[in-house]
């Protein structure tokens, strides 16, 4: 009715998953973690991944926190062959949460901001510092902007436009000029 639903369901924790968790050096999870890894998708794939990427094994918890707004597998492997290893999946996931995926990775990339740290990356995000953003600014002065100037131009509500990056030229009267 209108695209609503409703009914009951009958959850029942899968005890090999939770054994296979246990096997992996990981508490087991509470019933209602179980429910939590399921809905959101979570499995074994995603900590075999990773392993092999050399994060640190995660706890149960952390990774019911990654199911609720962290990356998804295609995410980590993204990030991972764009050179974001981050070592936790904490780490991982506060990238997730804060905005920064592979899209903002390579857009800024494709406008010559390689490799920034991922504090860099978060900083950039949440001051809304994008990839167009960077490169009206590059354009506007002439030359790469480094990212505590992009910061800073957009703090000021610069750089949205080249010219609007440059420089306000001296004047001689208080009300020439920006």
């Amino acid at each position: 009715r209108g695209g609503r639903g409703m009914g009951w369901f009958e959850f029942t924790p899968d005890p090999a998953f939770a054994a296979e968790l246990l096997r992996r050096g990981m508490e087991r999870p509470t019933p209602q973690q179980q429910l939590s890894l399921a809905r959101h998708g979570v499995g074994l794939t995603l900590l075999d991944e990773l392993a092999a990427q050399g994060y640190a094994r995660p706890s149960t918890e952390g990774l019911v926190r990654a199911g609720l707004n962290g990356p998804d597998l295609d995410e980590l492997r993204a990030m991972g062959a764009l050179g974001y290893r981050l070592g936790t999946l904490d780490a991982l996931t506060r990238l997730h949460a804060g905005g920064v995926g592979p899209e903002f990775v390579r857009e800024l990339a494709a406008v010559g901001y390689q490799g920034l740290s991922a504090d860099d990356l978060l900083r950039l995000r949440s001051h809304g510092v994008d990839a167009e953003f960077a490169r009206r600014a590059a354009a506007g002065l002439g030359r790469r902007v480094s990212v505590d100037a992009l910061v800073a131009l957009r703090a000021v509500g610069r750089g949205a436009d080249p010219v609007d990056a440059r420089p306000a030229a001296a004047s001689s009267t208080p009300l020439a000029g920006r």
